[in-house]
């Protein structure tokens, strides 16, 4: 069973709708590496705590909305622990998933869609070492997504050695990183409705393929190739962005369509 992840709570409430409030109830970030940096949708900015502060933050929806995943990237948690919960009121909060000693790609999904106005990071064993370029929460969704034969599971992507020199021809020291993966991913059996079809969640305003499409064009997303909800232990999985722009539905069977998206995914 493979998951998708184009919706990101996070970045729609902060960064879209100016919506969310973000309040340090303990610790702080280190200077240029502001919380709000681990949800912009740019990896290569990072949260960072200052020093060993064991920052608590939470973050202040506009409204309720609804969710069941969350992903992390570019991350190290080495020897930390962060641990999410939810609320729908600020006072009375749920633990909703948690991250011990990460250093992949993670994605995790609990087994129904719950409501929530603030999400609270609590950072455990944390040091100014550690970082997260990516935190994403919103709504997975695994009907009919399936993987298009070859691909690689995120815990076997293949290495690759980044060979350096120095101005005299010398070898450097060998960066060795994870390849990112061709995917291909296949939303079989579509019908017409379902793209004139409102969101399942939240105000259920947004038309489906409208939201859809406009997410995984604009934004990176999260694809597991792996049931992350029974695998609790090992939450593997690839951090996206579109290779090649996105390809028309196409009828399959009468009454049926099918999208096939190609995308690179990240595990590290």
């Amino acid at each position: 069973m493979a998951f998708l992840m184009a919706d990101n709570k996070l970045h729609f409430e902060y960064w879209r709708q100016k919506a969310a409030s973000i309040t340090f109830t303990q610790g702080a970030a280190a200077t240029g590496h502001n919380f709000e940096n681990a949800f912009d949708n740019n990896p290569a900015t990072t949260f960072k705590m200052s020093g060993a502060s064991q920052p608590i933050i939470v973050v202040q929806f506009n409204a309720l909305r609804k969710i069941n995943a969350v992903g992390v990237s570019n991350v190290n948690l080495s020897g930390a622990a962060l641990e999410i919960y939810t609320s729908t009121d600020g006072v009375t909060y749920t633990m909703f998933k948690s991250f011990l000693s990460s250093t992949t790609t993670q994605f995790k999904v609990v087994s129904s869609l719950i409501e929530a106005k603030y999400i609270k990071f609590e950072f455990q064993g944390a040091t100014s070492a550690n970082y997260i370029g990516d935190i994403s929460i919103g709504y997975a969704t695994s009907n009919h997504i399936k993987f298009q034969a070859p691909h690689t599971p995120a815990l076997f992507a293949p290495l690759e050695n980044k060979g350096k020199r120095n101005n005299n021809g010398r070898a450097l020291i060998t960066d060795t990183q994870e390849k990112p993966q061709d995917l291909k991913l296949t939303i079989k059996n579509l019908k017409e409705s379902d793209f004139t079809g409102k969101y399942m969640y939240d105000t259920d305003t947004e038309v489906w393929w409208t939201e859809l499409s406009k997410n995984l064009v604009q934004f990176p997303f999260y694809v597991s190739t792996r049931d992350v909800t029974s695998i609790e232990e090992n939450g593997a999985a690839y951090y996206c962005v579109l290779k090649d722009g996105l390809q028309q539905p196409r009828f399959t069977s009468p009454g049926f369509l099918e999208l096939n998206i190609d995308c690179l995914g990240y595990y590290k």
